[in-house]
């Protein structure tokens, strides 16, 4: 399981922490000029200094993930049905919010918290 995890996921951690810093930078620029941001760019530009060092690593690694996802797939049928399942689910949630919003229903929901405390 390690394995199979190992080779699909690879570098995802390193991802996942890259787009956080990312994410954490454009929320303080955020509160710092709120609710018109000027520029950004910089904060990309600085970003891509980390992006450099996971993306490519992730992009190379790609096609072989791909390939072991589609032989587990094919050889475990218990997995198809999870990833089946999963996917059905999601699209039944996105179809439910767009549904709602062109029902302008979700206008009147309160807004969704940030996790860093602003909107």
């Amino acid at each position: 399981m390690e394995d199979f995890i190992d080779e699909v996921f690879s570098n995802i951690l390193d991802l996942r922490e890259c787009n956080r810093r990312l994410l954490e930078v454009m929320y303080v620029r955020q509160r710092e000029e709120g609710p018109i941001i000027l520029r950004i760019g910089d904060i990309f530009l600085e970003a891509a200094t980390e992006f450099r060092l996971a993306y490519p690593a992730y992009i190379g690694h790609y096609p072989l993930a791909e390939k072991r996802l589609k032989e587990e797939m094919e050889a475990n049928s218990n997995f198809r049905l999870f990833l089946e399942v999963c996917c059905s689910s999601v699209s039944n949630v996105v179809r439910i919010h767009k549904s709602l919003e062109s029902n302008a229903v979700v206008s009147n929901l309160p807004a969704l918290e940030n996790p860093h405390g602003s909107t």
